[in-house]
């Protein structure tokens, strides 16, 4: 039974890490219980004892998907308990191939650093690409706060951090297990590397000159059990203009995720209404509303580019729709059981910067900035709108922030934030960030501009099909000296 307890105390800390930014060093120790546990365990134990931890994490990551299937879906909190329930032991079941095929590949020898580090991340990337829909939970968006470390996210992305996050951990173990002088010189050069490589990229992007664009950011408090009433619409109008109306010297507005409640392609009345009020604006303005398409059923998830003029110039539909807060999984199977209509919205399909005479940039929609290769052209910066009014106050909002240092790292270009009831503000081509707004302050900004590709652009997952390549070679050696012993 302390197998499992260790296990439990090791999502405790990854889940500690992934809560709190300034937690970071948690997770330089997380995996000593799961090395202890694992040490000559046997297999069918090593999958439990992995599959307790992926619960863990999958609970840990993202225990706040019960908020918004317990205020909008109409379904009682037992079922959603269930719901869950299993989704996160099917989670878990990931973990645990891991620490099976991890004890079997290793055998009865000492932990192999190499090899923990690659098969870890091997079941990471394989979980990133089988089950999309489910970006939560990485370790390494653990260490946003260790600026050198996350420096090597512009050549192999979140997983590279990842991979040397786990070498700390293993080397860390074996010193402390073995107490041999000689652990001390493969971590001493590994914290060196990171210094030396990941200090020079940090003061090099944090001191760069850059050429600059100001910026008004709209963060709205709006309550989520009110927000879509339609009592609500002008007053959301109203107060998306009056933000805006504040700002002077701005070349682009940018508010949250649906700050617009009404669907702005169907209704004539509110959206001649909002684009008259927008007249007074000599700015830019980039807004999120729900809205079809044109001669088209069925909604999308959209943010519209609106001219100093008030025209709608254009618009981008979100393209990775988040389960249970966007679309429901089984819908049809749930109207059924429910006896409710419960729906589901479209996913966009078409990759798109949107651009101005100023720059061009990415647009991403609340969770898409899990997604790091969302884009692939070369943009000014990236702008992420957020609603996170869904989930309370809940580790989801770092997360998201975290995701979005990785994002501005990988692509060395600053990512803007605005969001109603999220973590808002702008980060820049470093990683650095001076505040997070936690408010719902306005905010008036100037952000960098850079289009620069970086090697992982260039190169991108190589480190998660790298790690695929070297567990199973792994796989078939250990298979081959089996049979020949």
């Amino acid at each position: 039974m302390i197998s499992y307890l260790y296990m439990i105390i090791a999502g405790l800390l990854i889940t500690f890490s992934l809560t709190n930014p300034h937690l970071f060093f948690l997770s330089w120790f997380a995996f000593l219980p799961v090395m202890a546990a694992l040490k000559n365990q046997r297999l069918k134990k090593s999958f439990l004892n992995g599959w307790v931890l992926g619960i863990v994490i999958m609970i840990g990551s993202s225990y706040w998907l019960y908020y918004p299937l317990i205020d909008f879906s109409g379904l009682p909190g037992i079922s959603i308990i269930i719901i869950l329930a299993l989704l996160f032991i099917l989670m878990g079941i990931f973990y645990g191939l891991w620490a099976l095929f991890f004890v079997y590949i290793n055998g009865k020898k000492e932990i192999h650093p190499f090899l923990f580090a690659c098969s870890w991340i091997a079941f990471e990337y394989v979980r990133f690409k089988v089950i999309p829909a489910y970006p939560l939970g990485f370790i390494g968006y653990t260490q946003i706060e260790w600026k050198s470390l996350i420096q090597f996210a512009d050549t192999g992305g979140m997983f590279l951090v990842s991979f040397i996050l786990l070498l700390i951990n293993v080397y860390i173990f074996k010193l402390l297990k073995k107490r041999s002088f000689k652990f001390v010189i493969p971590l001493f050069l590994i914290i060196i590397l990171i210094f030396s490589y990941g200090g020079y990229k940090y003061k090099h992007y944090n001191n760069k000159q850059y050429e600059e664009l100001a910026i008004g950011i709209v963060n709205t408090r709006v309550p989520q059990i009110n927000k879509w009433k339609s009592s609500w619409i002008e007053k959301n109008i109203d107060e998306l203009i009056t933000a805006a109306n504040k700002f002077e010297n701005i070349k682009l507005i940018i508010g949250p995720e649906t700050s617009l409640t009404f669907d702005i392609v169907r209704n004539e009345y509110y959206r001649e209404k909002f684009l008259k009020k927008t007249d007074e604006i000599e700015s830019y303005m980039q807004v999120g509303a729900q809205s079809i398409k044109k001669d088209e059923e069925g909604k999308y998830n959209s943010v519209f580019l609106i001219s100093p003029t008030g025209e709608i110039v254009d618009r981008y539909n979100k393209r990775k729709l988040v389960p249970f807060g966007e679309y429901i999984p089984l819908y049809n199977m749930l109207d059924i059981l429910n006896k409710i209509d419960v729906e589901s919205l479209k996913a966009g399909e078409e990759e798109k910067l949107l651009q101005a005479p100023f720059a061009s940039w990415a647009t991403s929609i609340c969770s898409e900035i899990f997604y790091p290769l969302l884009y692939t052209g070369r943009f000014d910066f990236i702008i992420n709108h957020s609603n996170e009014g869904w989930y309370r106050n809940s580790n989801l909002h770092q997360q998201m922030w975290a995701a979005s240092v990785f994002r501005a790292v990988e692509y060395r270009c600053s990512v803007v934030r605005a969001g109603n009831h999220s973590w808002s503000g702008v980060i820049m081509p470093s990683g650095n960030y001076n505040n997070i707004y936690k408010k719902g302050e306005d905010l008036s900004l100037k952000i960098k501009l850079n289009n620069e590709s970086t090697l992982y652009q260039k190169w991108k997952n190589y480190i998660g099909w790298g790690a695929i390549i070297i567990v199973i070679l792994s796989l078939f050696t250990r298979i081959y000296f089996n049979r020949k012993s």
